[in-house]
């Protein structure tokens, strides 16, 4: 079971997905519920998008939307690990 399945099996579970789960640097928070809601709605746009013959390049900085976008790649099933933009 990955990271991203065990986010939305804890939600499942009854965690309460109000719990601040992301705060960045400028303040904002992210709630379990947030992030599940955004890495799903990104992984829906990728799963449609990337293929083995269709590769995405992940160049996910450390933020808020670079965890999203890193979460969202493994819930698509792309194997993305993380790294650094150039």
């Amino acid at each position: 079971m990955s990271a991203v399945d065990l986010l939305r099996v804890a939600l499942d579970a009854g965690v309460d997905g109000n719990r601040l789960a992301l705060l960045s640097e400028d303040g904002r928070a992210c709630t379990y519920r947030e992030l599940d809601a955004q890495v799903g709605a990104r992984a829906a746009a990728l799963a449609g998008t990337v293929t083995p013959e269709r590769p995405h390049i992940l160049t996910a900085a450390a933020t808020r939307e670079g965890v999203v976008e890193l979460l969202a790649a493994w819930r698509a099933g792309v194997a993305a690990p993380p790294g650094a933009p150039p």
